[in-house]
């Protein structure tokens, strides 16, 4: 069961840092009313990515 979830929280960190930089490259373009929105966006996937890092077999969660 641990090594179903270790996948899974893999999936869910790559999925994150993916997003962060699909946003990132968004920001670049979008006009200025959206670009906190997608700031926010951006720390959310961030925290995601971490927090699902630091549960991974090498951290303590």
């Amino acid at each position: 069961m641990k090594q179903i979830t270790d996948k899974i929280l893999r999936q869910i960190e790559r999925d994150a840092r993916l997003q962060v930089a699909r946003l990132s490259k968004e920001i670049l373009n979008a006009p200025s009313q959206q670009k906190e929105a997608i700031a926010a966006g951006m720390e959310i996937e961030r925290w995601l990515a971490d927090s699902c890092q630091e549960c991974l077999p090498d951290r303590k969660c």
